[in-house]
């Protein structure tokens, strides 16, 4: 059985605007680059959340259900990508991603895998 990955209005909306941050602020020179970061952001993430260890947060979990876990995914040494979902069976609901930055105060002792 195969994995399927679905994204909440609120994850697909931080992907796209993600792009626009990245191009905007400079991270990169042009609007491609910073589409082909975050597509090879959500790819990594397709491929690899089921087999990563999931964590339980505090916070999130207040935000988004009893049984929301999180992800880690490290895209360079400054930037930690956070993934929160929900697992029913081989289905992964990705509610909320966001990134060291903007949320990983929020987590006692964020471990990054």
């Amino acid at each position: 059985m195969t994995n399927k990955i679905y994204l909440s209005e609120q994850a697909l909306d931080y992907l796209n605007n993600l792009m626009h941050i990245l191009y905007e602020k400079h991270y990169f020179s042009d609007r491609e680059n910073a589409q082909k970061y975050v597509v090879e952001l959500y790819s990594e993430i397709e491929k690899n959340i089921h087999i990563k260890r999931a964590k339980i947060p505090d916070y999130r979990r207040r935000c988004y259900g009893k049984h929301t876990k999180y992800v880690t995914f490290r895209k360079n040494r400054h930037t930690t990508y956070i993934v929160f979902f929900e697992k029913k069976n081989d289905n992964y609901l990705i509610e909320y991603i966001g990134n060291n930055y903007t949320d990983g105060q929020y987590i006692n002792n964020l471990q990054v895998d």
